[in-house]
């Protein structure tokens, strides 16, 4: 040690010179505590002590000395002013502090260990305390202050039992496992502390780690590092109320149901810590359940009966409902005050409003009015609160945030042992708001849906009236065509061609009308679910082709060339011998009526939108795969449309039976914009700036159609380019399986004769009904040319086309 003084060395670190000024003053303790056993030590062992001693004191002499001279007094661990403390609130406490009245005793008697520590901690920026011997005096570092709140600066110096005496029996035991040389970690655990005047819930995590001494390695005190994490953890239970409530808001489909989840969440065990009670009073018009008495008032929502608004109970948590604390109806007294909550100053100055000393004020007006006491629930807790905040409940009337309206009140109490600080405020406000979110969906809901069923309601309305008149204008019609048909078929004596021409016109006008008429019928059928099909087998092939040749003379007149790829592939190699005989038992079931209409729509549709070009005509079977059905929903590519190709049909696969019938109509026209694809077949819609040979129409045929196909089992779809053309689809899947079987007219019999004899029978009635029901689409679409009058007679039925 002496050769390592400074006098000989230079210029050494200020904690080399500690380190050998302790070993100095040490060294002549022992050497003194020595001396003092001599009695029990022979010659030559005194003389050594002596020695010792002597050089000891050389020693200490010559390290104080230089020390000095390095401008330090003998305590360079504690500040002896407040000069020292360098801007340091606890440096300037202990260099002030009376420490001899305190379990440390002088500063001037405190071990290098005990320094040290000090230094240590004063000068760290973590909060820190220092815990010392047994007894647990307490030193502690500036940003360890808050921590013990208004104690602070009383505690220092003085014992952990008198600092934190409501937590020791929580963190002794913590304590004893120090002083046996183990450390200890705690995190997030609860403290409740008695800090601001009140037992506070609050949440640290800290450890515990022994300090020693430096002669011995006994455990001299406990230093501990804190932070308190109270804000970490109410943000994170509080985040967890918000989200169960935001969680089940967006399924709400009432302000009944609304209210019913909200009380849940509320009143459950896990989240009572912060809303310790809750009561939501809503003006009664915005509550469906309002069985309850009128006698109080009636109507709410700014309704006023005998000077009274009421208001109803909607939410009730951790108080029971119905009790003179919480009466479940409100007819509030607008110059008195009925209740213990002020409810209408709430309402009335839109703000929220703080009760102090709920308790005891509620027990006084209980007490007054001749009632009972009610305690007020503190959640976890056994104390009641010692505040209750009331908020306006507004909800929104639109979508718009500015659009509100107040709708009542919510009464929270707050966790008696948490103060109501602006953190607890913003909370409470966001659950108000998220209760607000929620009834004003479930209301936004239910006046929608009071709309759809007002709507439904004018829609029924609507169909029942076109049904109505679309009989009325049938039956004048009807016995308006016979007399007509009978003229233009007189033979004896011949009709003057005046007249004759006269006749026809109205004639083709009156099929024109009953079309409609009929269109009219049909969808209020469909809607009204009244639509009784009749699905039988029939040659589809055939019944198609005679439909389409209805067409044919108008569509060429026009200037258009007609393209027809009919044929029943059956009749393909693929299938001609006995074993593919099954592929054609599957059949073709159609309502033949229904069928017609939906091969006349598509194609006076064609017609009317394309001037130039061709119309081409497709039906063939084919097979489509699962996968392929289970997509047909999506929107398939749009595909263009050359007039001097005629595109194909999809063929069917030749490795599998086929399994639909498809139709498709193609055309050269005006096309559809791709804005309007998705529309094409709702009813009465019509495409916007596009022209063709007529402006007329009722936007029912396509709407029609589908239906239509739907009845079938099948599917209707439309691909369009603007200015190129249209594409229409309908697939229907062949068979019977799909269809309601007591719709289902199966002409089958034992007899392969008589069962060819009466599908033939059936195709021909089928013709002969075809072009009757056809007649009606072709005289309309004969009107759409420029030379209106000039329209040809059906030979075979004389009937005008």
């Amino acid at each position: 040690s002496y050769n390592h003084h400074p006098r000989f060395v230079g210029r050494v670190h200020h904690h080399h010179h500690r380190m050998e000024k302790t070993r100095a003053h040490n060294l002549r303790s022992l050497a003194q505590r020595l001396q003092g056993t001599q009695r029990n030590l022979d010659d030559e062992q005194r003389r050594l002590i002596n020695d010792i001693i002597e050089n000891a004191n050389v020693l200490c002499t010559l390290w104080d000395d230089d020390w000095k001279d390095l401008g330090r007094d003998k305590n360079p661990h504690v500040f002896s002013s407040a000069d020292d403390a360098g801007g340091s609130i606890m440096k300037r406490l202990v260099a002030e502090h009376d420490w001899a009245a305190t379990e440390f005793g002088p500063r001037d008697t405190w071990c290098t260990t005990l320094r040290s520590a000090v230094d240590m901690v004063l000068d760290c920026r973590f909060p820190m305390v220092l815990f010392w011997e047994k007894h647990l005096s307490v030193i502690y570092n500036d940003s360890y202050i808050p921590i013990f709140g208004n104690k602070h600066p009383w505690v220092l110096g003085r014992t952990c039992h008198e600092a934190w005496g409501e937590v020791m029996p929580v963190v002794q035991p913590m304590f004893d496992q120090v002083f046996q040389g183990k450390a200890t970690w705690s995190e997030n655990s609860i403290l409740l502390l008695e800090r601001f005047g009140y037992i506070e819930e609050a949440y640290f995590t800290w450890s515990y780690s022994p300090i020693r001494y430096h002669e011995d390695g006994r455990v001299a005190g406990v230093l501990t590092p804190i932070t308190e994490t109270t804000e970490r953890v109410l943000a994170e239970r509080r985040i967890k109320v918000l989200k169960e409530l935001g969680d089940f808001g967006t399924s709400t489909r009432s302000v009944d149901a609304a209210c019913a989840g909200i009380e849940r969440v509320l009143t459950a065990p896990s989240n009572n810590s912060d809303l310790p009670f809750a009561l939501v009073y809503m003006a009664r018009s915005y509550i469906n359940n309002s069985d309850d008495d009128t006698s109080d008032g009636g109507g709410g929502g700014g309704t006023e009966m005998n000077d009274k608004v009421v208001y109803k109970l909607a939410i009730t948590s951790g108080l029971e409902a119905g009790t003179p604390a919480t009466p479940a109806i409100v007819a509030i007294n607008q110059t008195e005050g009925s209740i213990f909550w002020p409810i209408h100053s709430v309402l009335e100055s839109n703000e929220t409003t703080v009760i102090d000393q709920p308790q005891e004020k509620i027990n006084a007006f209980l007490e007054r009015s001749g009632n009972a006491p009610v305690p007020l629930p503190g959640g976890l807790w056994p104390e009641p609160p010692r505040s209750v905040v009331l908020m306006p409940l507004t909800i929104n009337t639109t979508s718009s945030s500015l659009d509100q309206i107040q709708a009542g009140v919510v009464i929270f109490g707050v966790n008696p042992r948490r103060a109501l600080d602006e953190q607890y405020s913003n909370f409470l406000q966001l659950v108000t708001r998220q209760m607000s979110s929620i009834i004003s969906a479930a209301m936004a809901y239910e006046a929608e849906k009071k709309q759809v069923e007002a709507l439904a309601a004018l829609d029924r309305a609507k169909t029942a009236f076109f049904s109505n008149v679309s009989h009325e204008f049938r039956t004048p019609l009807t016995l308006m065509l016979g007399p007509l048909e009978d003229a233009l078929r007189s033979i004896d004596p011949p009709l003057h061609p005046a007249h004759q021409g006269k006749l026809e016109l109205v004639y083709r006008n009156s099929l024109r009308l009953l079309k409609l008429v009929n269109s009219l019928l049909d969808f209020s059928r469909l809607e009204a679910k009244r639509t009784q099909a009749h699905f039988r087998r029939c040659d589809l092939f055939r019944a198609t082709a005679d439909l389409v040749s209805m067409f044919q003379t108008a569509i060429e007149k026009a200037g258009l060339e007609l393209v027809v790829d009919i044929v029943n592939k059956d009749d393909d190699d693929q299938h001609q011998h006995a074993a593919a005989d099954e592929n054609r038992d599957e059949g073709i079931y159609v309502d033949l009526d229904m069928w017609e209409k939906i091969v006349s729509n598509l194609l006076s549709n064609a017609f009317k939108y394309t001037v130039e070009g061709c119309i081409f005509v497709s039906l063939r079977k084919i097979y489509l795969s699962p996968s392929s059905l289970s997509s047909s929903a999506s929107t398939s590519p749009t595909t263009a449309i050359s007039p001097s190709l005629p595109c194909l049909p999809h063929p069917h696969h030749p490795h599998h039976r086929p399994t639909h019938v498809q139709l498709v109509v193609r055309d050269t026209g005006v096309g559809i914009p791709k804005q309007s694809l998705s529309r094409v077949f709702e009813r009465f819609y019509r495409v916007e700036g596009v022209h063709g040979r007529s402006y007329e129409g009722t936007g029912i045929g396509l709407a029609l159609t589908l239906e239509l196909a739907k009845l079938h089992g099948g599917t209707a779809n439309v691909d369009s380019v603007a200015g190129e053309g249209s594409t229409f689809t309908v697939t229907l899947p062949l068979g019977h399986r799909h269809l309601p079987q007591e719709h289902v007219d199966d002409m089958t019999s034992s007899s392969s004769s008589s069962s060819l004899s009466q599908q033939q029978q059936g195709a021909t009635r089928d013709a002969t009904r075809i072009s009757l029901l056809g007649n009606a689409y072709v005289a309309e679409a004969s009107r759409w040319m420029d030379d209106d009058d000039d329209v040809e007679i059906d030979n075979k039925n004389n009937y005008p086309l």
